[in-house]
């Protein structure tokens, strides 16, 4: 069986929403520790679970390294087996395992978690949370089991019953979901890793996120629901569970307000807030339109035209709210929302901090324009599949006329591009991934893709890079690494790839697509995760990136964002792109 054996700092590990209902405000998330085998734990006052290791345990192989299962072998200085190190995530609120060989478990614990109890245990509270670390040795075993609770009652008699899993019968379990994964795909190991990451940011049904399991972009520290990075999950779900993709997708559509408006990003409750974790964005931020082709293509594997039937409506009264509320002077183009903070002018375009928001007005954009022709035209294809004929000549009819605009007005000749236009239409000349999303959406005419690709696609010294893509270009004022400022997304590559298949462009496509690949895999391998976005030149660490800002050490996501890790789109694009490329 192939597994992802890399101890990665930062690593998120949490119970899994395929296994045992979640808990969006009192489970336990946590990430790999850097300086100490262990996990450090997101709560109002953070707890460390870590392991001392003395000279039994000099040398540790990884068996297998996933998003709720650390398995691995201890030697000493000689090479000997020095015991066995096991622990897996029993449910959302408890940790439970065995070490052997001297690997002693204690907590680390901020200062506002008050010591309790040493005697029987080490106990924790805080006025949010209470946690329980209960040992049993036996022989030259220690089974361990951490457990969290609303208060120290609970949190005791989860960890109780947590030193009586028969740990090694579960984590077989929870192993053989990768069974056969990854066979026959670049970089196998890589493959399952994604697979991983997609499965711990499973998140069940609850508060008004209720109708069946939802996904989320990382458990820590985003952890709500994102509206374009849940078509994005979709898409590697669509191998592995073809009911969750579609789930994922409906999740986002089961949030809509009766005027047709999708949030950007939702949690289950409105009024939680835990420190440093939550994102928060105006109530009237939506994010790019790519909802009905994301179950267009579902759909396109599946056949099942009740998808098709039950959501047809509520993807129609999205794409309205959009045409009503983001065309403001009528030429059918639609415009992102602009906000005040400078180092996020506009999360909508899910391009916080690209350079082509920096004058903060509003613009024309080539990118909203193409999604919602892109979904206007998957709605078309819907209607007709379901034998609506009028719509179907209506969305067709509004598709071609998104297009006509965009082919109009956006485009300039003389640089073989298509640009962003301010109110006073001037174009931008700011090139960034957004200018060839007429291709994805399958607008531009074949001379002008022609240009697309060979003047700057191809072009080393704008979008074919090192690592490509960057989201704004090389070779621009403003190119730099932080984040949309040049940084390689790999939801932009993957749509950018697209692009390429949907003109011809097969060999260039595949050779960009084992390249992205390779990108994420060369990374994996040296810090075992999954970055959330990467250097286009490939000289910077993503750990280390700039994030609307300087990111200077040490890893801390209390103090700072740095580039996140174990990214849910990384992922599921990775996935995509393996198995797109196997296929053919």
């Amino acid at each position: 069986m192939n597994l992802p054996k890399i101890y990665g700092p930062g690593a998120v590990m949490a119970c899994s929403g395929l296994d045992s209902p979640t808990d969006y405000k009192h489970g336990l998330v946590g990430s790999l520790l850097s300086d100490k085998l262990g996990l450090l734990f997101y709560m109002t006052a953070r707890r460390e679970l870590a392991f001392k290791l003395n000279g039994k345990c000099r040398n540790i192989e990884y068996k297998a390294v996933t998003g709720d299962v650390l398995s691995a072998d201890f030697s000493d200085w000689a090479g000997k087996p020095g015991g066995q190190f096991r622990l897996v995530f029993a449910d959302a609120y408890t940790v439970a395992g065995y070490t052997g060989g001297g690997a002693i478990p204690y907590i680390n614990a901020e200062p506002d978690a008050v010591l309790i109890d040493s005697q029987n245990g080490i106990f924790h509270e805080d006025p949010e949370a209470s946690t329980v670390l209960l040992t049993r040795p036996c022989g030259d075993i220690m089974y361990f089991a951490f457990s969290t609770g609303t208060s120290l009652v609970e949190a005791t008699k989860r960890a109780r019953d947590g030193l009586g899993v028969d740990v090694d019968k579960l984590i077989r379990k929870r192993l053989s979901f990768f069974k056969g994964a990854g066979e026959g795909v670049y970089d196998p190991e890589t493959y399952v890793k994604a697979l991983s990451v997609l499965r711990v940011n499973v998140c069940s049904p609850e508060g008004k996120i209720g109708g069946g399991l939802w996904t989320t972009t990382n458990r820590v520290p985003h952890r709500n629901m994102w509206l374009w990075d849940s078509v994005m999950h979709a898409f590697g779900w669509q191998y592995h569970n073809p009911a969750l993709a579609v789930r994922a997708i409906e999740a986002v559509l089961d949030t809509q307000r009766e005027d047709g408006f999708i949030e950007h990003m939702t949690g289950p409750y409105d009024d939680e807030i835990i420190p440093n974790m939550n994102n928060t964005s105006p109530p009237v931020v939506t994010q790019p339109p790519i909802l009905a082709w994301g179950l267009w293509n579902l759909y396109s594997r599946s056949g099942d035209k009740e998808v098709l039937s039950r959501n047809f409506e509520r993807l129609e009264r999205y794409l309205q709210w959009d045409l009503k509320n983001r065309d403001r002077n009528g030429n059918m183009l639609l415009e992102w929302h602009i906000e005040g903070d400078p180092i996020c002018r506009s999360g909508e375009s899910g391009a916080d901090n690209s350079a082509r928001f920096d004058a903060a007005i509003p613009l024309d954009a080539v990118d909203f324009s193409s999604f919602w022709a892109l979904d206007a035209k998957a709605l078309s294809l819907m209607a007709q599949e379901l034998g609506m004929d009028k719509k179907m000549q209506h969305w067709s009819d509004l598709h071609g006329k998104m297009s006509d605009a965009v082919n109009a007005i956006l485009w300039d000749e003389q640089d073989g591009i298509y640009y962003d236009r301010f109110m006073d239409g001037e174009l931008t000349k700011f090139k960034a991934a957004s200018c060839f999303f007429p291709m994805l959406a399958g607008i531009a005419p074949a001379d002008r893709a022609k240009r697309l690709v060979h003047e700057h696609l191809l072009n080393p010294d704008e979008f074919n890079t090192v690592c490509p893509f960057p989201a704004d270009a090389a070779g621009q004022p403003e190119y730099g690494t932080d984040m949309w400022r040049g940084g390689v997304w790999l939801i932009y590559n993957y749509m950018l790839i697209e692009c390429l298949r949907r003109y011809g462009y097969q060999t260039e496509a595949d050779s960009f697509a084992y390249k992205t690949l390779e990108l994420v895999a060369r990374w994996y391998h040296k810090d075992g995760v999954l970055y959330e976005f990467f250097d286009s030149m490939g000289q910077r660490s993503p750990a280390f990136l700039d994030r609307k800002g300087p990111s200077t050490p040490p890893y801390d996501l209390n103090r700072k964002f740095f580039c996140i890790r174990d990214y849910g789109w990384t992922a599921s694009v990775y996935i995509t792109l393996a198995n797109e490329l196997k296929k053919g």
